[in-house]
């Protein structure tokens, strides 16, 4: 029995401790949820372990829930699919490398061809680095066997394949969508059990109805000839949305938080100089030249890794100690001037999609801005050591996607099947609100001097390349 802050007892089943104990699963326990975000929220040091034994109880009460439920058949969640979905659950994230999903946008702007190349293969489309690391691994010849060896042992009926293929939303027949649904899908575990997860470790004050929504969810019988697929009765359709709202406000006070990006962009600038550097990283294991080098560590052995290691020893030493980068010129639609947001913001904006000719571009603008600085202005005033573009970043967070997720979900209402769009047009105001909340920032060396020259070398850089007009509120939001 495992003792959870937010859902309870877990019990767990023999073989599911077997697995658990693996090392494969085991790493996640040293795998911080929200990677640094804890050098904000102190509280916040919950892990990717937690959440995933979180996934498997919630899997449990909506199993528990439907077979309770009068009017529902209990076959619909049979002994062997709750073995499976509570380990789909378990393993969901065994793919996520260091600092979480951080490491995913490094390893795909580092391998971009070769996932976009998987991402058009099946079970692949459309899913995320960490979704195709998890199958992989889980369906890979040494875990496969191992899965195998515990079936065998317990005389069970799992079948790994299709636990696999929850992982990535995906399943042989469309009778059994639901399944994957309740993994990674509009109303799944995944959301009911990380946002209320991170909203109680970090202290910020949202609501999801986790109960209820479990209560209130139903498996359309696919009778218009769509699939079998997890939707939520008419009751629970304000709880759905009551859990998007918390969603979205948890962009601004902590996932797109600007201490929380400032501390990202410092693990960027370290790898940046991994891969720069090549072989002139003395520690062979710091060189990250596979993909599965994410892996092998936890996020602490690598900052620990990081600090011994000459040229990676300044940077790494000033992020453990939380000498943060600080803003030097903040951006969003409040500090343009607004007869000028209808030119090329929108293209400034877009820089955020992630995509390797987007990260590029990004790379161009702050080897601009870094070479508008005066040259007396690029050395760390205290050590007197040189500054590089390393130590300074354009951060252009991608906006939330949170109306994608709403016009997926369904309510049923009787008989019938309507989106909760048509129920309240939230996908549209949540897309509105979402504009008006994204923030981006130039960070620079917390120096005050040297802050201001970044502020002045940004503005004039971006105010060139996309015809635009910071205010001056673009440089007070900053402190400067």
């Amino acid at each position: 029995m495992i003792r959870d802050p937010i859902h309870g007892f877990l019990h767990l089943r023999a073989w599911e401790v077997e697995i658990l104990d693996s090392p494969l699963v085991q790493r996640l326990r040293y795998i911080h949820q929200n990677a640094l975000a804890y050098l904000v929220y102190p509280s916040a040091n919950h892990s990717r372990l937690e959440h995933s034994l979180g996934m498997a109880k919630v899997v449990q009460d909506v199993a528990r829930a439907f077979r309770e439920s009068r009017d529902l058949n209990a076959e619909l969640f049979d002994d062997t699919t709750v073995d499976e979905l509570r380990l789909a659950a378990l393993l969901h994230d065994i793919g996520h490398g260091i600092f979480s999903h951080l490491s995913e946008s490094l390893i795909k702007s580092r391998w971009n061809v070769q996932f976009t190349a998987v991402g058009q293969l099946e079970p692949y489309k459309g899913k995320q680095v960490g979704e195709i690391l998890s199958h992989l691994l889980v369906t890979s010849r040494r875990f496969r066997e191992f899965l195998e060896e515990v079936k065998d042992r317990y005389s069970l009926n799992y079948d790994i394949d299709r636990i696999a293929g929850y992982i990535v939303g995906r399943t042989d027949s469309t009778e059994d969508a639901y399944k994957a649904d309740l993994i990674t899908g509009p109303i799944d575990a995944d959301k009911l059990d990380y946002l209320p997860r991170d909203s109680y470790f970090t202290g910020i004050r949202t609501e999801v109805d986790t109960e209820h929504i479990i209560q209130s969810l139903k498996v359309w019988d696919g009778s218009d000839g769509t699939p079998k697929s997890l939707v939520v009765g008419l009751s629970g359709a304000t709880s759905v949305e009551q859990m998007h709202f918390s969603k979205l406000s948890l962009f601004p006070a902590m996932y797109h938080h600007q201490k929380v990006r400032a501390l990202e962009c410092m693990v960027r600038g370290i790898v940046e100089k991994i891969w720069e550097a090549g072989d002139d990283i003395e520690e062979p294991q710091l060189r990250l030249r596979n993909v599965t080098d994410f892996l092998r560590f936890s996020d602490m052995e690598f900052l620990t890794l990081a600090r011994r290691e000459p040229l990676l020893r300044r940077q790494t030493a000033r992020l453990v100690n939380r000498n943060l980068l600080r803003r030097a010129l903040h951006i969003s639609t409040s500090v343009i001037e607004p007869e000028l947001l209808d030119t090329n913001y929108s293209d400034l904006v877009k820089l955020g999609s992630g995509d390797p000719e987007a990260e590029q571009h990004i790379r161009i603008l702050r080897e601009e801005i870094f070479e508008q600085i005066p040259k007396a202005a690029r050395t760390d005033p205290i050590t007197g050591e040189p500054l590089d573009v390393s130590d300074l970043w354009l951060d252009i967070p991608k906006a939330p996607e949170i109306s994608q997720d709403i016009m997926r979900c369904y309510v049923v209402s009787g008989a019938k099947l309507i989106m909760l769009s048509d129920l309240f047009p939230i996908a549209a105001w949540l897309d509105a609100y979402a504009a008006n909340k994204w923030t981006a920032h130039v960070f620079g060396f917390p120096d005050e001097d040297h802050l201001r020259t970044v502020n002045r070398a940004a503005i004039g850089v971006l105010e060139n390349r996309f015809q635009i007009k910071f205010s001056p509120r673009a440089t007070e939001e900053c402190k400067l």
